[in-house]
């Protein structure tokens, strides 16, 4: 029989189930068939969020060191991770540990933390900076397209990659911490070194045996693009381009070559061609959709079919293949050329939407089940074409032609041109209008969608048709009879004239039905109503509107005027009651500034006389509440605009100097003098006080004076753009001021400045009217056929014949209505002008005009670029020089189609050139100077590929500079002959650009072969390590120091004793030495032994100090992997070792005093909980409660269990300390640790 304690026991929950264990990495947790719930049957979305985690050693941070508590370094270190945050969208969490080294987690979308990490280390990691040389051509694999792979290698590495430099060899400029500079400068060398293994190869093979290299669909080129790991690239059909390029690795490069180079040398001596001619209509059939049909025939018989191009007119077919398939091809050729035919159909544009019918549905029925005929509607013509098989399209054109047989019976269309203006009134608001029509006649009516057509189109039943156009004309001639006026009203008047909710153009339309009244849209700046309709009406509608417009006016009337602030609360009254009187009285409306507003002003509306008794009941307010006085100031009105200042800024400043006085200056269209001040008595004297000083000063500044000229002298006095004015006003500091059209006064100049100044002036000006008035006019005769001379290049001749004397006026009649030239000036210069200008007639008199011919392909040479090259022939030589018009024809002029002489001259290939005797043969030498030749040049072939440089850069860039065509044979040649095709001069040039550039190319190679000084050291495999150093360290400074290449023997060739270096021969010889260097130094070293406990090993291995004393003793430190071996290796120097000895002698010292407090600490903390525990089983007893328990717990001492010690490391292990994964578990099951440290941002 049970026991009550046996039952309680059953009753107790068992541990495992009470608290299940977690899930672990290293056993899967089974699924439970029978959960209560059941398990989801929807898979798990992983999380597009990841966290990652990195620190910054103490030696590294650029905030802040260890033992500092300086607010500023942490504020830094928060501004940063700040920032950080806001432009990566992440979180940043950042701790420090006992070391000094900074810990920091981020969370966000992956590419978010990688770039976050990269801003952090910028931000917060001391950044150093190193220098790698690469050779150019490298840069392409380094930087990838758009610089992408550049980008994604700083993303990765966390740091900043820069390239600087030019030449064959460019540095890349590393910039971050050491270790992560170290593997970006690691990864760079990789892929150095994998660029150095491929290979690229161009190769000469004509277009036309492309097709059978690329197969049928690129089969051909696939396979051997996969058997031999080659890329190749082949020109499509639209590139005019005899060039395959193959590239890839060296072998699989030299593989391909030679299995396309077997294709192209057996299709060359195999190949046969045929030619048939096939309509040009029906080639499109024979390509196929995207050269489908191309690829078929070539599938089939191994034959390849050259189309001509869509622009080109011939309509030959070429086949090229091995004789025995040409026939079979030209079978398909013929096929497909006639499996489709076309044809047109003549339809009625109009007709066009019918027989398509409503979404199609006509055309469909039409077509009946041959979806494959293609049938295309032109749009604007009376054309259908079909195109398809031939027995279809024959069909569906005696379908449609009988369709629209039917349709012409059943409808009929015409067309009336109407007047666009009449369009927006025809079609009515919301198309009211032209929908009435269409529904009362049954019709359909078209406006026309070109702006420029005023062709509407009708269509429907014959009768409906008649009755809608008689309609459409009637409309159109009622519009025409019809009245528009329009009224010019400012907006803002626009909605009171309208009325309230319309009523007062609701009343107007009511009394004249037929009139139309448009306003403006409220958006635009229109003031113009448009009032339309019968012409009596429309003049007393127009009456109306004047008159509701003038009654709003007047009593729009406005006035503002200035009340000091304190007694605007005394003007409104409690609750209002003073400003409703006043309204009410005056029947105004007056608006009063906020009491939060800077602003003193109130705004009164109404009619004038209102206005001005509501202005004088405020105003009589404000003086009743204070000592306001009003004085007046009489200061000339040419010094008011000073007193007012820039936007009004000094006459604010004098009223807020002056107790907010209020100061009145009469507006610009008064003449008057008085300015008002307003204000308390003190204050007003103040202010009176400062305009008067003001206006003294401006006064002592404003003298003035006045001189008279006649208004025909002004423009003399003021001279071109005014330059000669602006002149003299600079010189003399003052103002001048010649009178406007406005003026009644024309003669008056007026000179405003210093006593002194103006008197300078005045004498200046009194000089100059004093020689215009001894000016001279002389009328001489010239033909008017010497016009167009005079006048050319925008009166060039005349221009200079008035520079050169004295600036006269010379006058020419326009339209050559006469033969009288006017000459106005000073006496002696009109004299001198005439001189001038009689001879330059001379001159036109004896000019002559030769024929200079030159072939017309030439003359866009001879133009040079926008026409510098005929500009300068014309300035050096004073010629006129005429081309021929493009169009000129030899056929033009012969009588009675004559025949041509192949010895005249062709017209479009002649140039004229008119001018002096002695300069036309010197401009036609020079024009033919301008004519193209071509000369050869020999250049060896080695050089060819450098000067035209990557995809020809270098050559046009050439061809640019000088002008020239330059001709390159192709390599398959062979030949060292170049052809440059320009001027003679431009030749010379570009010849020696050519001879400067060889002699660049050969300098180059000899400065490459002198590069590629190699030299061989053979050193024992076991140091190879050493001498690549820690991530490559020590190499890539030996490569970096003497610009060499240092090719180490990879681990797989582990028996290769061989470094090859490659570079100039002294800087070889110096990295050799560097490495024999350090080769000797590492023989000479020893290796010792060093007993140290493995928990202090365990604790210091990961310290900063070690990396010290190891760069600093130059020795390796190797510490144990065994818990049981208490051996550390030291290699080094003998003297070296023993100071480091020294050195882990005083770090030991100081770990064990660590370990030794940390466990005095841990064994009383153990001591403490021990009591409690005791204190609470106690307590236990006594009480009739036992809590919650449990059975079969780890504690349980009826199963054999003992709760564990605290001071057990592997159980209860301290933060930061490593766990040995391979110890035993302890008596609380597998740990499930997860360490969190660190504190948020906001800490900081």
């Amino acid at each position: 029989m049970d026991t009550i304690s046996d039952v309680v026991d059953d009753q107790k929950p068992d541990y495992p189930q009470a608290f299940p264990p977690l899930p672990t990495s290293s056993r899967p947790q089974e699924t439970t068939t029978n959960m209560k719930w059941g398990p989801s049957a929807l898979p798990s979305i992983p999380s597009s969020s990841i966290t990652q985690v990195f620190h910054v050693p103490m030696e590294e941070r650029k905030f802040g060191r260890h033992g500092e508590q300086v607010l500023g370094p942490e504020q830094q270190q928060a501004q940063v991770c700040k920032e950080v945050m806001q432009k990566t969208n992440t979180t940043i969490e950042v701790s420090s540990t006992k070391d000094q080294t900074l810990t920091i987690m981020v969370t966000g979308k992956k590419d978010a933390v990688a770039k976050a990490k990269r801003l952090i280390l910028i931000g917060l990691q001391k950044q150093s900076a190193i220098e790698l040389p690469v050779q150019k051509e490298y840069l392409g694999a380094i930087l990838g397209r758009g610089g992408k792979s550049l980008q994604q290698l700083e993303l990765t590495t966390s740091t900043k990659i820069k390239v600087i430099g030019e030449g064959p060899i460019v540095n890349i400029r590393i910039t971050g911490s050491r270790d992560k500079i170290d593997d970006a400068r690691h990864q760079i060398l990789v892929l150095v070194d994998q660029q150095e293994k491929l290979a690229h190869e161009r190769l000469n093979i004509s277009k036309i045996y492309h097709p059978f290299i690329s197969g049928p669909n690129g089969s051909i080129i696939k396979t051997i693009s996969e058997k031999t790991g080659a890329r190749i690239h082949v020109p499509p059909i639209s590139v005019e381009k005899d060039e395959i390029v193959v590239s890839g690795e060296k072998d699989g490069v030299l593989k391909a070559v030679k299995e396309i180079s077997a294709i192209y040398n057996e299709k060359r001596r195999k190949c046969k061609t045929v030619s048939v001619e096939v309509k040009k209509s029906q080639h499109k059939y024979v390509i196929g959709h995207r050269g489908q049909g191309l690829q078929e025939i070539l599938e089939l018989t191994g034959v390849s079919v050259e189309v001509p191009p869509s622009d080109s007119n011939s309509e030959t077919i070429t086949l090229r293949g091995e004789q025995e398939h040409l026939g079979n091809a030209l079978t398909h050729v013929y096929e497909k050329a006639n499996s489709t035919i076309s044809e047109k159909v003549d339809a009625p544009v109009w007709l066009h939407r019918h027989l398509i019918g409503k979404k199609g549905e006509n055309i469909s029925k039409v077509l009946q089940d041959m979806s494959k005929l293609h049938v295309e509607f032109e749009r604007d013509r009376d054309l259908i074409i079909l195109e398809g098989k031939p027995e279809e399209v024959q069909v569906v054109k005696k379908n449609l032609q009988k369709f629209m047989k039917n349709l012409v019976d059943k409808m009929d269309h015409i067309e009336i041109k109407i007047n666009r203006r009449f369009y927006k009134q025809l079609i009515g608001k919301n198309k009211a209008n032209i929908n009435a029509i269409k529904n009362q006649t049954g019709t359909m009516i078209y406006f026309p969608s070109d702006e420029s057509s005023e062709v509407i189109s009708i269509e429907g039943d014959s009768d409906g048709v008649k009755l809608a156009k008689e309609k459409i004309l009637s409309l159109v001639k009622k519009w025409e009879n019809e009245r528009v006026k329009d009224l010019v009203f400012e907006q803002k008047f626009h909605r009171r004239i309208i009325g309230s909710k319309g009523s007062n153009i609701r009343e107007i339309s009511a009394a004249y039905p037929e009139i139309s009244i448009n306003f403006p849209d409220p958006q635009s700046d229109s003031d113009v109503v448009q009032v339309r309709g019968p012409k009596d009406d429309v003049d007393k509608v127009c009456s109306k509107l004047k008159k509701i417009y003038s009654n709003l006016i007047e009593s729009n009337h406005v006035e503002e005027f200035s009340v000091f602030k304190q007694f605007h609360r005394n003007i409104i009254g409690k609750g209002g009651i003073t400003i409703r009187k006043i309204r009410e009285e005056t029947n105004t409306r007056i608006d009063i500034p906020n009491e939060n507003s800077g602003s003193d002003i109130i705004k009164v509306t109404g009619r004038q006389k209102d206005v001005k008794m509501a202005r004088e009941k405020i105003l009589a307010i404000q003086k009743e509440l204070a000592n306001v006085e009003e004085i007046t100031v009489s200061i000339p009105q040419k010094y008011h605009n000073r007193l007012i200042g820039s936007k009004g800024k000094l006459i604010r400043s004098i009223s807020n100097d002056c107790g907010g006085v209020i100061i009145k200056i009469p507006d610009g269209k008064t003449t008057s003098d008085k300015i008002v001040i307003r204000g308390p008595k003190d204050d007003i004297k103040n202010a009176k006080a400062m305009l008067l000083e003001i206006a003294n000063e401006q006064e002592l500044h404003s003298f003035t004076t006045e001189v008279r000229a006649k208004p025909e002298f002004h423009r003399f006095l003021i001279g071109a753009g005014g330059r000669k004015i602006n002149k003299l006003k600079q010189n003399t500091s003052t103002r001048i001021i010649f009178p406007t059209q406005k003026d009644e006064d024309k003669e008056l100049i007026v000179i405003i400045g210093t006593k002194e100044n103006i008197e300078k002036t005045k004498a200046e000006l009194e000089d100059q009217i004093r020689e215009l008035e001894n000016t001279k006019e002389e009328t001489i005769s010239i033909a008017p056929k010497y016009y167009k001379r005079l006048l050319a290049n925008g009166r060039q001749i005349l221009r200079e014949i008035s520079e050169e004397n004295g600036n006269v006026i010379i006058s020419i009649p326009r339209d050559n209505a006469s033969d009288k030239v006017i000459i106005k000036g000073s006496s002696s210069c009109v004299d001198s002008a005439k001189v001038k200008l009689l001879e330059i007639v001379d001159e036109i008199d004896s000019m002559v005009t030769i024929d200079c011919q030159v072939s017309q392909k030439y003359h866009k040479n001879i133009l040079g670029v926008k026409g510098c090259n005929i500009q300068q022939v014309v300035s050096d030589f004073k010629v006129d020089v005429k081309f021929p018009n493009k169009s000129a024809n030899r056929q033009k002029n012969l009588p009675n189609g004559g025949a041509v002489d192949d010895n005249d001259p062709i017209k479009t290939d002649i140039i004229t050139i008119t001018g002096l005797p002695a300069n036309v043969e010197g401009a036609k030498e020079a024009i033919l100077s301008f004519v193209p030749i071509s000369e050869e040049m020999n250049v060896s072939i080695e050089y060819h590929r450098s000067l035209i440089g990557v995809k020809g850069r270098d050559i046009r860039a050439m061809m640019e500079k000088y002008s020239v065509n330059i001709s390159v044979p192709p390599a398959d040649q062979h030949s060292d002959c170049i052809k440059i095709f320009g001027t003679p001069s431009q030749i010379e040039k570009a010849k020696s650009a050519i001879l400067d550039r060889i002699k660049e190319l050969e300098e180059e190679k000899e400065d490459k072969k002198k590069r590629n000084f190699q030299i061989v050291v053979e050193v024992d495999p076991c140091h190879h390590s050493k001498i690549i150093g820690p991530k490559g360290s020590t190499i890539s400074k030996i490569r970096a120091d003497h610009n060499v290449q240092v090719k180490v023997p990879s681990d797989k060739e582990s028996n290769d004793r061989k470094i090859v270096i490659t570079g100039y021969e002294n800087e070889a010889n110096a990295a050799k030495l560097k490495i024999e260097k350090i080769v000797q130094d590492l023989e000479n070293q020893i290796v010792e032994s060093y007993t140290m406990e493995y928990r202090i090993q365990r604790n210091i291995s990961r310290l900063p100090d070690i990396r010290e004393i190891t760069k600093d003793r130059k020795v390796s430190i190797k510490f144990s992997k065994d818990q049981e071996n208490n051996n550390v290796e030291i290699t080094g120097l003998a003297e070296n070792i023993e100071g480091a000895k020294k050195d882990l002698d005083k770090l030991i010292e100081t770990e064990r005093e660590k370990i030794e407090e940390k466990e005095l600490l841990s064994h009383y903390m153990y001591k403490r909980e021990e009591r409690q525990d005791h204190q609470s089983s106690s307590r236990g007893r006594n009480s009739k409660s036992r809590g919650y328990v449990v059975r079969n717990a780890p504690w349980d001492h009826s199963q054999g269990l003992s709760p564990p010690s605290t001071t057990d490391t592997q159980a209860f292990p301290a933060f930061g300390d490593s766990i040995d994964s391979n110890g035993p578990n302890s008596n609380w099951g597998p740990s499930q640790n997860t360490a969190l440290s660190g504190r948020n941002i906001q800490d900081y």
